[in-house]
């Protein structure tokens, strides 16, 4: 998992570059909360957003199946958590760009990793922020169904099994 001074460097590495085209670190301040995959959050258009709703739809998301996955379309919850409101991230973003994050998943991918490369953070990669995200929803106490829903999982096992780190006398707290 990524620390806090590795992800708030990779975010003021972005932000200092000029002649980059690629926004990565609003792209990682939405991922380093919301679980998503970065091909997902670069799929989104305008038109699936839903403000009264405050989510957005994801289309095409992974699926065991690859012929549902043609079909499998999922209205998300764009949640605030941790001081940081994911719908706001997204809607705010620029209008005259074609979609929030007009860019290609390989494109992302690349930019995070010459980003970490630069800093010299090892092993770490855009994906990892996925985990992070996922880890840090339930570290907080969110109901494995709800982080499901946002995640993409079917499988409630896969996110007890790696990501459910939980602590013991957070219990206490949560219950």
């Amino acid at each position: 998992r990524p620390t806090r001074d590795e992800l708030d460097a990779i975010k003021a590495y972005a932000r200092a570059q000029e002649t980059v085209m690629i926004d990565l670190a609003a792209i990682v301040e939405v991922l380093e909360v919301l679980p998503l995959r970065v091909g997902e959050l670069v799929g989104i258009r305008w038109s699936d957003l839903r403000a009264d709703r405050r989510t957005v739809i994801i289309r095409g998301r992974k699926h065991p199946d690859i012929n549902v996955r043609e079909q499998n379309d999922q209205e998300v919850p764009l949640i605030t958590f941790g001081g940081v409101d994911t719908y706001r991230l997204i809607a705010d973003r620029p209008e005259y760009l074609d979609s929030p994050f007009p860019y290609k998943r390989g494109s992302v991918s690349t930019a995070f990793g010459m980003a970490a490369l630069r800093l010299h953070i090892e092993d770490l990669h855009l994906h990892d922020l996925r985990a992070h995200a996922l880890s840090g929803l339930l570290e907080a106490g969110v109901p494995i169904p709800q982080v499901a829903l946002i995640s993409g999982h079917r499988d409630w096992k896969v996110l007890t099994k790696h990501y459910a780190r939980i602590d013991p006398a957070s219990v206490h707290d949560t219950i």
